[in-house]
């Protein structure tokens, strides 16, 4: 359990695409920041911060605009957009920072990221088909998550991402995500996120 972790405290949100399994909930949370925290303009108070490249953010704002109707407020009523430019750092604090690269979903655009705190990086591939240029983004992360769902014409397949693993000696810890139960992403040498585990980073990175 991580202490603090309340919505209340949520002030920065990376969400990297407009699908429901990954932004599901985005509406949600912008009514109780809005109605329950209070913190409009209105209220003198602070949006919670929204962080992605134009296409995305242009995405969320075309499917929940509808969904936001409250006195005719859009997207930014109750979020402050923060666009990222792919390859530039973004500060979220004096300490984390965050760079994202495109991600190739093929249905809705798409991002990867990572975040670097204080010199440590975790990178998350967000949605994507097999795309080299994000991998040689994500192989400067220490610790990588990659979606990973079998055969799927829109995703990253075991094979793939098992053989860039091996001909690019990624040395950093690699956990694969967005797995069906059936799926055998570890007959690849891959090892599945599951719940309750806690990795740590500076181990990884021999500190």
């Amino acid at each position: 359990m991580i202490p603090d972790l309340r919505l209340e405290n949520i002030n920065d949100i990376i969400v990297t695409h407009d699908h429901g399994d990954h932004s599901s909930g985005l509406e949600m949370i912008a009514d109780y920041k809005m109605f329950e925290q209070k913190p409009s303009v209105e209220n003198g108070g602070t949006r919670p911060r929204l962080y992605g490249p134009e296409e995305v953010i242009d995405s969320f704002r075309k499917s929940m605009n509808h969904k936001l109707t409250y006195k005719n407020y859009q997207l930014e009523d109750y979020f402050n957009i923060v666009i990222t430019k792919h390859g530039d750092e973004v500060p979220i604090s004096h300490e984390l920072m965050l760079t994202t690269c495109n991600a190739d979903h093929k249905a809705v655009p798409s991002f990867g990221l990572i975040l670097n705190y204080q010199g440590t990086k975790f990178g998350y591939s967000g949605d994507t088909r097999f795309c080299p240029s994000l991998l040689n983004f994500l192989s400067h992360a220490d610790l990588l998550i990659h979606e990973c769902d079998g055969g799927n014409v829109i995703h990253t397949t075991p094979e793939e991402l098992s053989g860039w693993k091996k001909e690019s000696g990624y040395n950093g810890k690699l956990y694969v995500c967005h797995i069906r139960d059936e799926d055998k992403s570890s007959e690849y040498g891959l090892t599945p996120l599951v719940d309750n585990i806690f990795v740590d980073v500076e181990k990884i990175r021999g500190k």
